[in-house]
């Protein structure tokens, strides 16, 4: 992601957040090891965002993949999480993801169990004008 880009999300976020949609959480059932499914994952993804860990908190990633959303008009959904990449293993990272069509429910993410990736931190939001 380009600096600019991480620099005007930063700045948004102090000026107070995004206006426009508004969003709902999404009831995720603990632990948050969760994935986008395939009922909607590949099919509605709109965009996909990953960055280091170290670089955002998980408010700060939350902020700034509403942003993302409203900035977007045809982004009805978000979806977010961290994760460790496998092949070659690398460091933790952020993984977002906007989502087009009807709002997400829990049945369309599942959980990513597999120890290898330790998915950790998932969120869903729902955009509504």
């Amino acid at each position: 992601m380009k600096v600019a880009t991480l620099l005007a999300a930063a700045l948004a976020a102090l000026a107070g957040g995004a206006s426009g949609k508004k969003f709902t959480a999404v009831y995720m059932e603990p632990p948050y090891n969760w994935v986008p499914g395939p009922s909607i994952s590949p099919t509605r993804v709109l965009y996909g965002y990953s960055e280091p860990y170290r670089l955002f908190n998980w408010n700060q990633w939350v902020v700034f993949m509403k942003q993302q959303c409203n900035g977007y008009p045809p982004c009805t959904s978000v979806s977010l999480y961290s994760a460790i990449p496998q092949n070659p293993e690398q460091p933790r990272r952020w993984f977002g993801y906007l989502f087009g069509g009807d709002p997400v429910v829990p049945r369309d993410f599942q959980r990513q169990e597999d120890t290898r990736f330790n998915v950790r931190d998932s969120a869903a939001f729902n955009a509504y004008d």
